[in-house]
C-alpha cells in the first residue's frame, strides 16, 4: 500500500488529501463489489441494499487507506471475477480473477494464505461432493490462465524483495516478527455477545 501511496504522492504532490481520496475510493469500491455479491446471491445484477450496508460498516472506520482493507477489497474482486468465470466460455475473466489474487497476494499476505486454504478445501468439498477428481473439461485449462497472472504478479513484487532483502529479513518481518511482538499485545477480550441479546 506504502508504493501505491508514493506513486500517487509523485503524481498529485504529497497531500493528506491523496490518502483521503485513495481511502474513499477503497470504501467505494468495497461497496460496490458487495452489492454485486448481494445482488449476485439473489439473482439480481447488483443489491443497492448490500452496497448501502457496507458502506455504512465502513463508515465506521476512519477514511484510511489501510492496507487490509485494499487486501479485502482485491479478496471480493477475486470472488466477485470466480462468478463469472464460472459461465464465461473465455479465459479472460479467469485471467481478472488471478490479477485479483495476485494482488492479494501483494497486500495482504495473510488473508492471501487464508484464502488459499479456503479454495483448496471448497475444491476438495466439490470433489467429494460429486465423486469426480477431475474438474470439468476446460476448466483446468481456464484455471490455469488465472493462476499464471496470479503468480506473475506475485513474482513481480516478491522476487525483487526477497532477491533485494533477503529470505531471513522478509520471513522476519512477514512472520516472525508478528508472532513474537503484534500477536501477543492484541489480548483485548471479545465482546460478550449473549449480554447483548
Amino acid at each position: 500500500i506504502f508504493w501505491l501511496i508514493s506513486a500517487l504522492w509523485d503524481l498529485f504532490g504529497v497531500s493528506p488529501m491523496v490518502l483521503r481520496y485513495l481511502g474513499l475510493g477503497i470504501h467505494l469500491g468495497l461497496a460496490l463489489v458487495a452489492g454485486r455479491l448481494a445482488g449476485r446471491a439473489g439473482g439480481r445484477r447488483f443489491s443497492w441494499l448490500g452496497a448501502g450496508l457496507c458502506l455504512a460498516w465502513l463508515s465506521l472506520l476512519e477514511n484510511v487507506p489501510f492496507a487490509w482493507l485494499a487486501g479485502l477489497l482485491a479478496a471480493l474482486l477475486f470472488v466477485e471475477r470466480l462468478g463469472v468465470c464460472e459461465v464465461a466460455g473465455s479465459p479472460v475473466p479467469w485471467a481478472l480473477a488471478g490479477l485479483a489474487l495476485g494482488v492479494l497476494g501483494v497486500l495482504r499476505h495473510d488473508l492471501f494464505v487464508y484464502l488459499g486454504l479456503s479454495l483448496i478445501m471448497a475444491a476438495a468439498a466439490w470433489a467429494v461432493n460429486t465423486r469426480r477428481l477431475r474438474p470439468p473439461e476446460g476448466a483446468l485449462r481456464k484455471a490455469a490462465t488465472g493462476a499464471v497472472v496470479a503468480i506473475a504478479v506475485l513474482c513481480l513484487v516478491w522476487v525483487p524483495t526477497f532477491v533485494r532483502a533477503g529470505v531471513s529479513v522478509v520471513v522476519g518481518d512477514l512472520y516472525l516478527d508478528q508472532v513474537r511482538y503484534t500477536m501477543p499485545s492484541r489480548v483485548l477480550p471479545m465482546p460478550d455477545l449473549f449480554r447483548l441479546l
